[in-house]
C-alpha cells in the first residue's frame, strides 16, 4: 500500500472537544495494535510488511511517536527524503511517556542537529529516570553548548554522584565553573581531573577521553592563571592544552579568552574560528570575534555585524527595547527613529556622527537619546534638526522605531565605506569659549595643553587593561617653552594635582576648571587648547569629537575603540595614538609627545 492517501496533515488534525480519557483509551488501543502487528516484524527486519498497519494508525490520528519513526525509516529506504522528513518531524515532536522512546527521539534529534529538541527530550527522560546516565551526560553537554553554565554544572554534579564516571565530567564541570566566574570551584574540579588521571597530562597517549579531560582542565587552569595575572603560566598551560586536545571542543573556546586578554591576535584567530564552527550560535564567541576584528583594524564593518549578536542576550544583560517599538530597518524612513546610546559616554562621542549622518545623508527623522551630562552640549550642536532628549525618557516615545547607537555602523557602514564619517562632528558653544578664554588668561603667543591622566574608576573595574598614568610622569612636558597647562582630570586621580611638583605650570584658574563638571563647559575649555595629551578616557574622546589635536597615550594592550595596530585613530583624524611597546613605560610615550609638540611649536 502506498503512502499517498495518508498525509501527516490529516493525522495531526483532531477535535479539541475530545476528552483526555478518550485519547488515552485510543492510545492504549493503538499501542496494542502496534505491539501485536508491527513490533514483531520490526524486530526481525521486516518492517515493510507492517507498513499497511502503520498507515492505518496514521489515518486513525495516532499519537504513538514510534509509528512515525518507522514510516520515516521506510521512506528513507525508498530514497524519498521529503516524505521522510515529514514523518521524522512528527516522530521527534510527539511527546511520549516511554523512557526508551524519549531516548531514541533525543538521539535522532542530535543526528539531525536539532539540539534544542534533543535537550528537551533528554530533560523529560530525566524526569522519568533521574539516574539515566546517558541523559545526564548528553544534556549536560547540550547545556554547555547553549552556554547555560549553571544548569550544565548541576547535571554534571548529578552524574558524578553515580558510579563509573570519567575524568571528563570533572573537566567539564571545571569548564562550566570558570564560565560563571567561580574560580575556586573551577580550580578544584580541574585539579581533581589531573590528579585522578591515569596518564601524564603532558604526554600524549591513546586514551582519547582522558587526553581530552586533561586538555580541558589545563585550558581552565590557563584561564585562571590569566585572571591572576600569571600570563606566562597561562600561555604555557594553554599550549599544553592545545597539544593534547587535537582540535576537540571546548579547548579552543576556553583559550580564546586568554589570548584575547593578552591581545595575541594571531592566536585568537587560530582558536576562535574552530570554536565558532563547534558553536555557531554562541553569542560570547561572536562578540569575541567582533573585538578581534576591531583590534586588527580590518573588516571593521564585519566586526560591528558580529557585535549585533549582543541583541540575542537576555534583556537584563543589555538587550533593552524602547517601549516595545520595532527595531529600525533601512526601509523605514517616514517615522521617527529613537536613536539611543547603549554604551558609555565615550561611545556616545565616538558614534555620535551617525546622528548627523542619518539626518543629512538619509534624511531620517532621528530623535537622539543621550546621557544627562551630554544634553546641553549636543542640543547646541544638533537642535532643532535633531531633537536631543534624556536617555531615561526613551521609553516615552510611542511612535516609530528604535536603534541602539552602537548598531548604526552595522546598518550603515563605517568610515571605511563612508569616509565622510571620519571627521569632527561637534563644536563648543562660542559664548562659553569666550567666557573661559577670559578666565584662562592665555597670553599672546602662549600655547595651552590640556592633560588627563586617569580614567573612570567605575569603568576600570570592567576593563581588562589599566591605562592610568601617574601625573608626575607628565613633568617632561613642562620643559616646553611658552606653554601653559590645564588639568582636565575629574574624580579619581584628581588629588594628585595638589602634590604636583609642577603645579605652577597650570593656569591660574585651575581650581575653577577642576570644579567645573558641566560637559558643555569642559568642551569649551578643550576647544581652547592647542593640544590634548591624555590617557584612554572621556576627555580623549571629547577632544577627538571636537577635532582638537590630541595625543592619546595607550598601554601595550588597549581598548578596542582605539584598535591595536595603528598610530592614527580610525575615528578621529586629529588624534595621534602613542602606544607602549613591550616592556616600555609611560615615560617614553610622554617624551615622544613632548618631541612632537616641540616640532609643531617650531613650525609655528
Amino acid at each position: 500500500m502506498g503512502s499517498g492517501g495518508f498525509g501527516i496533515g490529516r493525522a495531526s488534525r483532531g477535535k479539541s472537544s475530545v476528552s483526555s480519557a478518550h485519547i488515552n483509551g485510543k492510545n492504549q488501543s493503538h499501542r496494542k495494535i502496534y505491539n501485536l502487528h508491527v513490533k514483531p516484524l520490526a524486530l526481525i527486519g521486516k518492517l515493510k510488511e507492517a507498513e499497511p498497519i502503520l498507515l492505518l494508525l496514521v489515518q486513525a490520528q495516532t499519537t504513538l511517536a514510534e509509528v512515525y519513526r518507522d514510516l520515516a525509516q521506510l521512506e528513507l529506504q525508498r530514497n524519498n527524503p521529503k516524505q521522510a522528513k515529514e514523518f521524522q518531524n512528527h516522530w521527534l515532536e510527539l511527546d511520549s511517556s516511554s523512557a526508551e522512546i524519549l531516548c531514541q527521539q533525543a538521539q535522532d534529534a542530535q543526528l539531525l542537529q536539532r539540539n534544542d529538541l534533543a535537550l528537551d527530550r533528554y530533560l523529560k527522560l530525566l524526569l522519568l529516570n533521574p539516574l539515566h546516565t546517558s541523559a545526564l551526560e548528553e544534556s549536560a553537554l547540550l547545556q554547555l553548548k547553549n552556554e547555560r553554565w549553571t544548569e550544565a554544572l548541576a547535571l554534571l554534579n548529578r552524574r558524578m554522584e553515580l558510579p563509573k564516571f570519567e575524568n571528563l565530567y570533572f573537566s567539564l564541570a571545571a569548564f562550566a565553573s570558570v564560565e560563571i566566574n567561580n574560580a575556586v570551584t573551577a580550580a578544584s574540579f580541574a585539579q581533581s581531573c589531573l590528579d585522578n588521571s591515569n596518564i601524564n597530562p603532558y604526554i600524549h597517549n591513546d586514551d582519547s577521553n582522558d587526553l581530552l579531560a586533561n586538555a580541558i582542565s589545563l585550558a581552565v587552569l590557563s584561564r585562571l592563571d590569566q585572571e591572576k595575572g600569571l600570563e606566562n603560566q597561562a600561555l604555557e598551560h594553554g599550549q599544553q592544552a592545545l597539544q593534547l586536545a587535537g582540535g576537540q571542543w571546548p579547548v579552543d573556546r576556553i583559550l580564546t579568552k586568554v589570548y584575547l586578554a593578552q591581545q595575541k591576535l594571531f592566536d585568537v584567530s587560530l582558536t576562535l574560528e574552530p570554536a565558532i564552527r563547534h558553536e555557531p550560535n554562541s553569542v560570547i564567541l561572536h562578540l569575541q570575534k567582533a573585538e578581534l576584528l576591531w583590534h586588527k583594524g580590518e573588516e571593521i564593518w564585519q566586526g560591528f555585524e558580529e557585535f549585533e549578536w549582543r541583541n540575542k542576550l537576555p534583556k537584563s544583560i543589555g538587550n533593552e527595547l524602547v517601549n516595545d517599538l520595532p527595531r529600525f530597518s533601512c526601509t523605514q524612513t517616514d517615522e521617527p527613529i529613537a536613536l539611543y546610546c547603549d554604551g558609555r559616554m565615550g561611545d556616545t562621542f565616538l558614534f555620535l556622527r551617525y546622528a548627523f549622518w542619518m539626518k543629512n545623508v538619509h534624511n531620517l527623522r532621528t530623535i537622539l537619546y543621550v546621557q544627562q551630562p551630554l544634553i546641553k552640549l549636543l542640543r547646541h550642536n544638533l537642535s532643532p534638526c535633531i531633537p536631543v532628549k534624556n536617555l531615561q525618557e526613551r521609553h516615552l516615545q510611542t511612535k516609530g522605531s528604535y536603534l541602539p547607537l552602537l548598531s548604526a555602523p552595522a546598518i550603515f557602514g563605517t568610515f571605511k565605506e563612508h569616509p565622510e564619517l571620519n571627521s569632527a562632528c561637534i563644536k563648543a558653544d562660542p559664548t562659553l569659549m569666550a567666557h573661559w578664554r577670559e578666565l584662562l588668561e592665555i597670553q599672546p603667543g602662549e600655547k595651552l595643553i590640556g592633560i588627563n591622566w586617569h580614567g573612570s574608576a567605575l569603568l576600570a573595574l570592567s576593563e581588562r587593561h589599566v591605562s592610568d598614568i601617574p601625573l608626575r610622569l607628565f613633568s617632561p612636558l613642562t620643559e616646553l617653552t611658552g606653554v601653559k597647562f590645564v588639568a582636565l582630570q575629574r574624580g579619581t586621580g584628581s588629588h594628585e594635582l595638589k602634590n604636583c611638583d609642577f603645579q605652577t605650570k597650570f593656569v591660574a584658574c585651575q581650581k575653577n576648571v577642576s570644579n567645573e563638571i558641566r560637559l558643555e563647559h569642559i568642551a569649551a575649555i578643550i576647544s581652547l587648547c592647542d593640544w590634548i595629551v591624555a590617557d584612554d578616557s572621556g576627555p580623549a574622546h571629547l577632544a577627538g569629537c571636537l577635532g582638537v589635536p590630541s595625543f592619546v597615550l595607550l598601554p601595550e594592550r588597549c581598548n578596542w575603540r582605539w584598535a591595536s595596530l595603528s598610530n592614527t585613530s580610525p575615528w578621529y583624524p586629529n588624534t595621534r595614538l602613542l602606544r607602549c611597546k613591550p616592556g616600555q613605560g609611560w615615560q617614553l610615550l610622554i617624551e615622544q609627545a613632548k618631541q612632537l609638540i616641540a616640532s609643531e611649536l617650531k613650525l609655528n
